[in-house]
């Protein structure tokens, strides 16, 4: 990583909270041996099963996935087993050095929250929860949070925006334009929710690998007063236009008649406010679903919609919901026979 120094670390969030094998349980089981625990606050990311009473996963990924997840409680972990770290109680601030490893959660921390992490591979994130320190390199330098390109997004309307795939959309062109390059977006007249700019981040870091973008006038290092310059590192700018971005739906959206047999949300965990909407939609609607929904979102999120005395209900609607890992994980969720329904994207199980 040629980095000059170890920096001290705040926070963790570790990816390695599910079963993939032997190897994995003998580190584990060596670490707790030698009666190792962690120096910072460390949270889990989500496993390879719903630990949950409501679990629809074999009780052999249960076992599998809840031992994995007891070691790591043994060395001093949150197991909070949630890809969505940032929906959890004072999350990262602007400047913090933490050492975060889920792809979209990374994205949304630099870029939103202004907060500074790598994409921390597993294993060196379990070593800096275990020292709290972190080999200073990418995105914990000031040069290396300079974007290289800049998109330029003032032909497409403002109502675009109010939809929020259309976010999703943008996050996915950027991942396959710039890689694991910083962009800088520009001309977006808009105001987009948290849950906007974490689709962003998600699509971005699933398409491109990326770890970091700068949204002018919104995220917090890319105020208007510093868009001259940013603009100075980058290359000349790239016009986005909106057909530009629903090109990018068509390899996702399925054919019109195409057998729906599910339909699946919350990948990353679906937020609280998503958790309202569906909520809305669902018990507001006198008709039944003919097929189900299978919704995964963290502990802490659904806790809160069962303050509100509406889980309940929506689970008599034959709504699903599952915790602690995600839908198109192992067998979190029955084997379908045919497409399934996203939020964005139409799968197809073979």
């Amino acid at each position: 990583m040629q980095a000059s120094r170890l920096i001290d670390i705040t926070r963790c969030h570790l990816v390695g909270s599910f079963y993939a094998g032997e190897a994995d349980l003998l580190l584990l089981r060596r670490f707790a041996a030698l009666g190792a625990k962690v120096r910072v606050p460390t949270t889990l990311n989500a496993s390879s099963a719903c630990l949950d009473s409501c679990s629809l996963n074999p009780q052999i990924d249960q076992e599998q996935a809840g031992l994995v997840v007891r070691l790591h409680e043994q060395l001093g972990c949150d197991p909070v087993l949630t890809c969505a770290p940032y929906h959890l109680p004072a999350p990262p601030v602007l400047g913090e050095r933490i050492a975060w490893a889920e792809s979209n959660a990374v994205t949304y921390a630099n870029s939103v929250l202004g907060a500074r992490s790598n994409k921390t591979v597993q294993y060196l994130d379990l070593c800096a929860a275990l020292t709290g320190r972190i080999p200073e390199y990418g995105l914990y330098l000031d040069s290396a949070r300079a974007p290289a390109l800049v998109f330029d997004c003032a032909s497409i309307p403002s109502p675009f925006w109010d939809e929020p795939m259309h976010w999703e959309l943008l996050g996915l062109l950027l991942g396959y334009k710039c890689g694991s390059d910083i962009p800088l977006i520009t001309g977006i007249d808009a105001e987009p929710t948290q849950d906007m700019l974490r689709s962003l981040s998600a699509a971005a870091a699933s398409s491109g690998g990326m770890s970091m973008f700068h949204l002018a006038g919104i995220t917090p290092e890319a105020p208007l007063a510093r868009v001259s310059e940013l603009q100075t590192t980058c290359v000349a700018a790239l016009p986005l236009s909106t057909d530009d971005l629903l090109n990018e739906l068509q390899p996702y959206a399925g054919s019109e008649g195409d057998a729906v047999s599910a339909i699946c949300l919350g990948a990353p965990h679906y937020s609280l406010s998503q958790l309202s909407r569906l909520a809305e939609e669902v018990l507001s609607s006198a008709m039944r679903l003919k097929i189900p929904i299978y919704v995964t979102t963290s502990r802490y999120n659904l806790a809160q919609l069962q303050n509100t005395l509406q889980l309940g209900e929506l689970r008599a609607q034959g709504i699903f919901f599952l915790v602690d890992a995600c839908s198109y994980y192992g067998q979190v969720i029955p084997k379908q026979t045919a497409g399934v329904m996203t939020d964005f994207l139409f799968l197809t199980f073979q």
